[in-house]
């Protein structure tokens, strides 16, 4: 992994990251269209917990959703699934979201991952042109009214498949002799997604690209405090490409690009046997969001989470079982609480 001492290296990587966010944040990208709007709906129970503010804290195999730049921090091999019942029960919900994953590192600070999301909608009724010329007709004359039987049913099938490769980039700043040098770990990742949706007899298809970056910094490390933690920035330019999804009845549906940038403060507590993390999002798909998080965990053993996304509140947890993390994640919503099961295994 290639280090720069060079200042010139370390000053040009924080103007580029300064531009981009200060472009960002003065002229928000705007999401043309609801198309594909399945993959805004979350996907990992920690994220989800901590009120979606995860941008510059993702670190595993769900980091295609979060930004895809956390996945070169992935340490091990590592499966990931999550099941998101929508609304319902957990047993019979109305519509089912899914995800599954497979991620693994490379040499040179490089990881990939390969990442399958669906969401299905089973029976969804479907019912004929109303009976008369107006309401008032059907008011008054009762062989005209509908008895509520449909004419018929369809299903709804919405996937992606989403290929995610980031890198690990390092530098390295001369504070001078007061203190260590300042280590900034920057890592890049990138999302070649493929998108296809199917409702009824008709199918449509799409491909995009998103891009990420994260960068952070270790303050125990540099000031050779220990009681310091991580300071970490986070962006990810979700459709940077745009997503044109294309139908059979030759409709296309377009989706512009969209942002969110966050930062987040971990810091040690308890000898280092315990941690907490704040971290805050800003999201500008459709409109501005913005999203605060906290996770209070003990290392290897459970993490408490909770949130406050656009939804309203968040709370979760993860219990450590071997090399499998299992979380759960509560979320409230306007029209109905979601839960979110995950599992996660390192190997």
């Amino acid at each position: 992994m290639r280090l720069f001492s060079n200042k010139n290296h370390v000053y040009g990587i924080l103007v580029v990251w300064y531009a981009l966010i200060t472009v960002i944040s003065t002229a928000p990208l705007q999401a043309g269209d609801y198309a594909a709007s399945f993959l805004s709906i979350g996907v990992g129970p920690r994220g989800l917990g901590m009120g979606s503010a995860c941008c510059s804290i993702t670190n595993d195999t769900y980091s295609f959703f979060w930004n895809p730049a956390g996945l070169a921090m992935l340490g091990s091999r590592e499966v990931s699934g999550m099941y998101g019942p929508q609304f319902g029960t957990l047993a019979d919900p109305m519509a089912n979201f899914n995800a599954v994953s497979l991620g693994m590192p490379l040499k040179n600070g490089a990881a990939i991952s390969v990442n399958w999301v669906r969401l299905a909608i089973d029976d969804i009724p479907l019912y004929g042109e109303l009976a008369g010329d107006s309401y008032y007709e059907r008011l008054h004359n009762m062989a005209l009214r509908p008895d509520g039987s449909a004419d018929g049913f369809m299903n709804d099938a919405e996937n992606a498949i989403i290929f995610t490769f980031a890198k690990m980039n390092k530098a390295e700043l001369n504070l001078g002799w007061l203190y260590n040098k300042l280590v900034l770990r920057i890592p890049f990742g990138v999302n070649f997604k493929w998108v296809r949706q199917k409702l009824g007899e008709h199918s449509a298809s799409g491909f995009s690209i998103d891009a990420g970056v994260q960068m952070h910094i270790d303050m125990a490390e540099t000031f050779d405090l220990d009681y310091l933690g991580f300071l970490s920035w986070g962006l990810f330019l979700r459709n940077m490409t745009g997503l044109t999804v294309q139908w059979d009845t030759n409709h296309r549906d377009e989706v512009g690009a969209s942002a969110v940038w966050g930062v987040s403060y971990t810091m040690p507590l308890l000898s280092n046997t315990h941690q907490v993390c704040i971290s805050a999002d800003t999201d500008n798909e459709w409109t501005r969001q913005r999203r605060i998080g906290i996770e209070f965990a003990r290392k290897d053993r459970y993490s408490l989470r909770a949130g406050i996304s656009e939804h309203g509140f968040t709370t979760g947890a993860g219990i450590y079982v071997w090399k499998m993390v299992l979380d759960y994640a509560f979320l409230s919503h306007e029209l109905d609480n979601l839960h979110r099961i995950g599992c996660r295994i390192r190997f």
